[in-house]
């Protein structure tokens, strides 16, 4: 994937976090699409956001992929969480269960006069069990889906807890996130980020 240029958006109303008073005192990082961090990351456009942290997806300009690159705000760095990922990293890959763990592909401090930001990095992921319940007419998920999608997430437990030593303590619909299998959808998104930027 070769490095693209960006045009400007437009300025518009204040939009999503940009409604928050950390925004407004500095406490998210300014990412614009088209930045590159670390030589390498090229953001394309924007994912989501919370109260903190941003996540947008990025072109791994290196590694010819897509990666997601979540900007914590400045209160935000949790050290904790980053060790996690470490420990996530360092089980075995012959575990049924490590394909079904979402892992850090990197991790890296963009320094800041005021506070340093954290960035972690990530592979895109689709929406979550939740968000296909409720996208689902019936609010039901077939059988063959509900056993297929609880076989995945009963082997990712088996891996965090044998081979990581680790608890997930937030289990829910939410947290379960699909993996995408056509990054042709990835490319739609560039492709519609650059001829028409969100704000």
């Amino acid at each position: 994937m070769s490095q693209k240029r960006y045009k400007r958006a437009p300025l518009a109303p204040h939009i999503l976090e940009e409604r928050f008073e950390d925004l407004r005192k500095g406490q998210y990082y300014p990412v614009n699409i088209g930045d590159i961090f670390r030589s390498k990351y090229q953001v394309v456009g924007k994912l989501g956001f919370g109260i903190s942290s941003t996540v947008w997806l990025a072109r791994d300009l290196e590694g010819h992929q897509y990666v997601t690159l979540k900007l914590y705000t400045r209160s935000e760095s949790d050290l904790a969480e980053f060790q996690i990922y470490n420990l996530l990293n360092k089980g075995s890959s012959s575990h049924p269960g490590y394909a079904h763990v979402r892992r850090a592909l990197d991790v890296f401090t963009i320094p800041r006069p005021g506070g340093d930001h954290c960035c972690l990095v990530q592979k895109p992921m689709w929406e979550s069990f939740r968000g296909l319940l409720y996208r689902n007419p019936t609010h039901r998920f077939t059988e063959e889906l509900l056993k297929a999608g609880l076989m995945q997430v009963f082997l990712a437990l088996d891996y965090l807890h044998n081979e990581c030593k680790l608890v997930h303590t937030d289990i829910k619909g939410d947290n379960i996130l699909q993996e995408i299998e056509d990054e042709s959808i990835l490319e739609k998104f560039t492709e519609a980020e650059m001829e028409d930027p969100s704000p």
